[in-house]
């Protein structure tokens, strides 16, 4: 078995525990309308989402009091909440997780999840053309927030959400009900139908780095510490890498060396990186690291796995950057 595929498999295995014990809280908790993990009939009619297809152009309907499940709420939550137990009660997955099992959440089939994160801000305009001048005029607003995914990726990780209300001030931890679209230029959104605050994590440990700008963006920053090369890379340690194979599938890791066009020394799994269940993979160009092979980058580690003779896998805290 392939390290990509390895990995994924101990992945599932378990994301399986996961869902069985949140169908298991949903059963003894009750919830309002149809959840993800359980099969639409054919002939079902959305409950929260409705669209005309994957052009995102059908309007999100909200729940409102008939669905005690998410209620919308403003200002902050009640102190004596239990962060954990506030997701688990919502039966909310992590913002990533929602791009990674896209084909289960499609507005146009009339699924509903719920997805939870950091307000991270407006997602800019894209960049005007080449060549355009200022009577080209500006973007207009896209009118989406970045929810930001706050297990993995130190910021990095984001999707796009479309609220109806305006958005709570960035850095609030926000759970979003609702299913993905797609723009008049078929980049996914997530259009949300009812939307509520959560309690902030007190025990949450800070990371090591300042939290990086969502998107997936590689950006030129000189790194906090010393590097080490592939083979003396541990656990946390900032590892400086050149890409000498890039993967074939999402998931199966970045080939990396220690000099340009090097010998293979490991394979760097980036956040964010692991494959779709059954190859059902829906994530946009925009939805993954562009690494450039020949390029060096340093990047902050997580965990550092060694077994035998077989090249380390390499797993990403933060996203990776290039020298300046």
């Amino acid at each position: 078995m392939s390290i990509g595929r390895a990995r994924r498999a101990r992945w599932w295995r378990a994301v399986a525990v996961a869902a069985a014990a949140a169908g298991l809280l949903r059963c003894q908790g009750g919830g309002g309308g149809r959840r993800h993990d359980a099969p639409a009939p054919a002939d079902a009619t959305p409950a929260a989402v409705t669209g005309d297809g994957d052009g995102g152009d059908g309007a999100a309907a909200d729940p409102g009091d008939s669905d005690p499940s998410l209620p919308t709420e403003s200002g902050e939550p009640p102190d004596s909440v239990d962060p954990d137990q506030a997701v688990a009660d919502l039966g909310a997955i992590p913002a990533w997780r929602a791009v990674v099992d896209r084909d289960q959440y499609l507005a146009r089939r009339g699924d509903v999840g719920v997805v939870f994160g950091r307000v991270g801000g407006p997602v800019p305009p894209p960049p005007l053309p080449r060549g355009a001048d200022g009577d080209a005029g500006v973007p207009p607003p896209t009118g989406l927030t970045w929810l930001v995914d706050e297990t993995e990726g130190n910021g990095a990780l984001a999707i796009k959400v479309r609220l109806d209300d305006p958005a709570p001030a960035p850095g609030t931890r926000l759970a979003v009900r609702g299913a993905w679209e797609l723009d008049e230029a078929r980049h996914w959104f997530w259009r949300a139908a009812a939307t509520t605050v959560l309690p902030d994590d007190p025990d949450a440990r800070p990371a090591k780095d300042p939290p990086a700008a969502p998107g997936l963006v590689v950006v030129k920053l000189a790194p906090p510490g010393k590097t080490v090369a592939p083979p003396q890379a541990k656990d946390g340690d900032l590892l400086e890498f050149t890409v000498v194979r890039t993967p074939a599938r999402v998931g199966d890791g970045w080939g990396v060396s220690d000099r340009r066009w090097g010998t293979l020394m490991g394979y760097l799994v980036l956040p964010g990186e692991r494959g779709s269940y059954g190859g059902h993979d829906l994530r946009g160009a925009d939805e993954g690291w562009a690494l450039r092979k020949g390029g060096t980058y340093w990047v902050r580690l997580g965990r550092v796995r060694r077994k035998g003779d077989d090249p380390p896998v390499f797993s990403a805290a933060g996203p990776p950057a290039a020298f300046p």
